[in-house]
C-alpha cells in the first residue's frame, strides 16, 4: 500500500493523511498508482524507490502479517477494541465506552 511504501522512506503518516484528505480524488480514478507517485513526489520521497517498495515484497509481507495478526485475534472490521485482551462489543458512544472500561476497573478491585 502507498503508507507502507512511504513509510520505508519514514512518510508513512503523510502519505497516509495525504490519502485521507484526498479520497474523492483518487478512489474513482482509473490511473491511481500515477496519483500515488504523485503524492510521493509532493512528499518528497524518491519516487522510483516508492513504485518498487509498493510493488515489492516487504510491503506484500508485512500486510499479509498484519492481516494475520488481525484475523487471529477475531478482528472481522474497524474500529475493533480490546480492553484486557478481551475483544469487545463496539460501543456506540463515549459514555458506553467509558462505562464498559469503570466496569472492568470495578470488577478487578
Amino acid at each position: 500500500t502507498p503508507p507502507e511504501a512511504a513509510g520505508l522512506q519514514g512518510k508513512f503518516w503523510e502519505m497516509h493523511d495525504k490519502l485521507f484528505e484526498n479520497q474523492d480524488s483518487w478512489s474513482a480514478s482509473s490511473s491511481v498508482n500515477d496519483i500515488f507517485d504523485g503524492y510521493a513526489q509532493e512528499l518528497g520521497l524518491n519516487v522510483e524507490q516508492f513504485k518498487t517498495d509498493r510493488a515489492g515484497t516487504v510491503v506484500k509481507d508485512k500486510i499479509d502479517r498484519d492481516y494475520s495478526s488481525g484475523t487471529a485475534a477475531r478482528v472481522q472490521g474497524t474500529p475493533s477494541f480490546f480492553l484486557n485482551g478481551e475483544k469487545l462489543s463496539n460501543p456506540t458512544s463515549l459514555d458506553d465506552f467509558k462505562k464498559l472500561i469503570d466496569a472492568k476497573l470495578g470488577a478487578a478491585q
